[in-house]
């Protein structure tokens, strides 16, 4: 008998290849979906390791926001700011240091430190930031027009403007200094190009009255209620000596606006009209002066009766009529320290120095929803700064900048932003970058 069993082994090699094949293949799919969920679980940790150095700097910045100006804002490191992003995975916490080290007190510049965590993973960055005055920068700047008139008028060291600038008969030559021209809209009228004209692509932004009042005084109705105006004085001999005394105004009702013509103050050893202003907050919703008169601007305390120096801030608004120190009013100012002398104004409309008074300090007109003016003309000159809406120049005037630690005054307007030395600080042992480097 004879037992056929060839195509039988056939079949069972080929069972066991469709197996061996199977298995391969299980082997080959297994690989793949191991190394795709690899490569899965590889791009889900890089997204987190870039997502959070963006939550480290947006820590870095809600820090720079947090303080809008206000040092007591800073967190430390200790206590610092948290927060997240909304429909963002993830958290950050920011805080300031001192640039040399340890907690910041306040002073010029800092380290802004800002941290990222996103799935167990923590970037850390850190930016130098600095301090800012609204009066750090430039000499005048217009945020809708600077204009100049008269052959010997100018600017010295920086101006800038938003919009359009017209530098008069005498060109580039009016400002010794750099000319900025901010914003796509800003345009020279008569000099599209010069040595000393820079451009820069986008507006330079600057804060209103309305938010200078409330950072520093918390409102404009506070400004109205704590007004120093009381503090006005004037002459008056005793015992043949001249001295100063507070004015009685009649009624005892205090002014809030200067006219000339209602000013019933005694005239002083020069047998002129007086009227002092010692150190304080000063509210006024007109100013109009003229008529053989002099304003003493009493930053020493010469005339205060208490001998103590401190600033005299003038705030103005509340009022449609223009404002005028016009060309008989002499104005004195017992120091020629700009810092401790501003004035902001507060009104859709002028405020013309016309004579030929000399002013220390600086004079701020930027108002949202309407435009104002400062004019100087008639040979004034400010040593200090002017920043409006339009500002003009005429007349010989002239407005001098001194040096920015001449006009940084601790009660001025501040910001804090980044200055330079952006980096990503190397974990505790490890480094950033192979090199070494952090940025």
């Amino acid at each position: 008998m004879t037992v056929k069993i060839g195509p039988r082994r056939e079949r069972g090699s080929v069972l066991m290849g469709a197996l061996a094949l199977t298995a391969v293949t299980a082997l080959l799919v297994s690989g793949i979906a191991t190394l795709v969920a690899s490569h899965v679980v590889r791009l889900q940790r890089e997204s987190d390791y870039a997502l959070a150095l963006h939550l480290a700097d947006a820590g870095l910045n809600a820090e720079l926001n947090q303080m809008n100006g206000i040092a007591s804002r800073a967190h430390t490191a200790g206590s610092p700011l948290t927060g997240s992003i909304t429909g963002v995975e993830g958290t950050y916490t920011a805080w300031v240091e001192d640039s040399a080290g340890g907690t910041w007190s306040g002073g010029e510049e800092m380290w802004v430190v800002g941290r990222g965590t996103i799935g167990g993973i923590s970037r850390t960055v850190r930016a130098r930031g600095e301090r800012k005055t609204v009066f750090a920068d430039f000499t005048v700047f217009g945020l809708d027009l600077v204009t100049f008139g008269g052959s010997g008028s100018y600017v010295n060291d920086t101006l800038g403007t938003n919009n359009r600038l017209d530098l008069g008969s005498r060109g580039s030559a009016a400002v010794t200094g750099s000319i900025l021209l901010a914003g796509n809209g800003a345009t020279n009228a008569l000099n599209p190009s010069g040595s000393n004209i820079f451009r820069y692509g986008s507006p330079i932004g600057w804060p209103s009255v309305d938010e200078i009042a409330t950072q520093t005084h918390g409102s404009w109705a506070n400004i109205r209620n704590i007004h120093t105006n009381n503090r006005m004085r004037e002459f008056v001999q005793v015992n043949g000596l001249w001295t100063t005394r507070q004015i009685t105004w009649p009624g005892g009702v205090v002014p809030t606006y200067l006219e000339s013509n209602e000013l019933n103050i005694n005239r002083g050893p020069d047998n002129t009209k007086t009227l002092i202003l010692p150190p304080g907050e000063y509210y006024f919703s007109k100013m109009r002066l003229h008529g053989n008169l002099k304003l003493i601007i009493d930053t020493v305390g010469n005339y205060s009766g208490s001998g103590v120096p401190g600033e005299v801030h003038i705030w103005m608004g509340d009022s449609t009529e223009n404002d005028v120190l016009s060309i008989d009013v002499f104005v004195n100012q017992t120091s020629n320290d700009p810092r401790p002398f501003r004035l902001y104004y507060n009104k859709c409309t002028e405020f013309r120095i016309d004579g030929t008074s000399e002013f220390y300090g600086a004079f701020y007109a930027v108002r949202q929803g309407c435009s104002s003016a400062f004019r100087i003309t008639g040979n004034s000159g400010i040593y200090g700064a002017v920043i409006g809406s339009t500002v003009e120049i005429s007349g010989n005037s002239f407005v001098r900048f001194p040096t920015y630690a001449q006009m940084d005054d601790a009660t001025d307007f501040v910001w804090y932003g980044i200055k330079d030395s952006w980096e990503e600080i190397a974990p505790a042992g490890g480094r950033v970058f192979p090199d070494g480097t952090n940025d």
